[in-house]
């Protein structure tokens, strides 16, 4: 039992000890519940994100024609992005990403992945492989005559 004592003229309660570590271990509870709530929260922010950006959704192939391509270089890294324009047998133009080893030439017909994010429905494209192969074995060095 909480024991409380009165000043003389008996206006306000004096607070005990006691009373005054139950408010503290109340308000230790409450960080406790909080902070908790707050890791549980983000942990699902990261796994919502997880899911809408690295889980692929449906995929399917496309075709169409390379119509330009692009290097880009990362602002905050010495990384590099390479990119081909294709125009789709559908109609529009999008941007697929490509290996930097890969020979690229205009108007060559490919075949693209194109994955569609689960809730946003945004599609990425990305390329697979070239149609038809280039003509001769002399594609990429060709040979001189003398």
């Amino acid at each position: 039992m909480i024991q409380t004592s009165f000043r003389p003229n008996g206006s306000k309660p004096v607070v005990t000890n006691q009373e005054r570590l139950d408010k503290l271990q109340r308000s230790k509870r409450l960080q406790t519940i909080v902070g908790v709530l707050a890791i549980a929260i983000l942990l699902l922010i990261a796994s919502l994100f997880y899911f809408v950006f690295h889980v692929p959704g449906e995929t399917r192939e496309v075709t169409g024609t390379i119509v330009s391509f692009e290097t880009r270089k990362s602002d905050d890294a010495m990384r590099f992005g390479y990119f081909i324009y294709v125009r789709l047998g559908s109609g529009p133009t999008v941007r697929a990403t490509i290996g930097a080893h890969v020979p690229i030439k205009i108007g060559r017909r490919v075949t693209l992945i194109a994955t569609q994010m689960p809730i946003l429905g945004i599609e990425r494209y990305r390329f697979k492989a070239f149609i038809e192969e280039p003509p001769g074995d002399d594609y990429l060095f060709p040979k001189r005559s003398r």
